[in-house]
């Protein structure tokens, strides 16, 4: 009964306003900021200006994410709103704009007690994209910031992506996490790829611990309108020590304009009383429209 309910919340969605979340494909990939999609703006609000006229939205057992950009005139930017996913609550408000090829951004919630601020800026040169930006949340009794700076180059059909992130929060006992990160992406068919990333996460509180993060899977057309998304994850110490594998399998339809995304849940393969589905995502871009 519960799995029934929840694909009829999805198809009554899905009926009334054919929207994407890329939260569920970001989720079924699990790449964080590695793979550009547009939800990658909470990182990254420069990168607005690459979704302009767009509108998405998630929906799993209740409607957690959605987000519309609009961009009337190029040459004025993109302006965008869009829900707080990181902190699931309130919302953010955007604006982008293209200057002497530089892709410039800032965004900010101003929901009382869960404030932030964030600037970011990037450019494509050549075969090559830097993307940085310093975003500072204010909530009580604590303080935080990020700071993220993202590089690929392009050689033929393969994408070489090193990363760094910085979360630093402020509180009764300080913290600070660093992650390294390198990816290899290959490009396949229509825009399709398939990935191999490590990330080393560096935790620092009252005592030092660290993390090995393996990222493998892909996004692979099989067609003209159905793509398969797949993602590996593996967490251990940096000894290898305690592996912890998870595995999210996913498709996604994608008709003109509109794009449906679906994350399945793993465990349905293993118990009939879990839901299929974890996620629906959709996305449209109206640009053309």
């Amino acid at each position: 009964m519960k799995n029934i309910k929840f694909c009829l919340i999805a198809l009554f969605i899905l009926t009334l306003s054919p929207l994407q979340a890329n939260q569920t494909r970001m989720s079924t990939l699990m790449t964080g900021i590695f793979i550009d999609d547009i939800t990658n703006i909470n990182i990254f609000p420069h990168q607005l200006i690459k979704y302009r006229n767009s509108l998405y939205a998630d929906v799993t057992e209740t409607l957690q994410n959605y987000g519309i950009m609009l961009s009337p005139e190029t040459k004025y930017g993109a302006f965008g709103c869009w829900q707080n996913i990181e902190e699931n609550q309130g919302f953010n408000i955007g604006y982008a704009v293209n200057i002497a090829r530089f892709d410039i951004g800032i965004a900010g919630s101003p929901i009382k007690d869960h404030t932030n601020f964030g600037v970011g800026l990037g450019r494509t040169y050549f075969n090559r994209r830097f993307d940085l930006s310093f975003v500072l949340y204010n909530e009580p009794n604590t303080t935080r910031y990020t700071f993220n700076l993202r590089l690929s180059r392009r050689k033929g059909d393969f994408i070489i992506i090193p990363a760094y992130s910085l979360n630093y929060v402020s509180n009764d006992e300080d913290l600070d996490t660093h992650k390294f990160g390198l990816m290899f992406k290959r490009l396949i068919l229509n825009e399709g790829f398939v990935y191999l990333a490590g990330e080393y996460e560096l935790i620092n509180n009252s005592e030092i611990n660290d993390l090995l993060h393996i990222y493998s899977g892909l996004e692979l057309p099989i067609g003209k309108h159905i793509v398969l998304l797949c993602g590996i994850k593996e967490t251990m110490t940096y000894k290898f020590e305690s592996p912890e594998w998870r595995i999210e399998p996913g498709i996604s339809l994608r008709i003109r304009e509109f794009s449906f995304d679906f994350q399945i849940n793993s465990e349905r393969f293993f118990d009939d009383d879990v839901n299929l589905l974890k996620s629906v995502g959709f996305d449209l871009d109206f640009s053309k429209f």
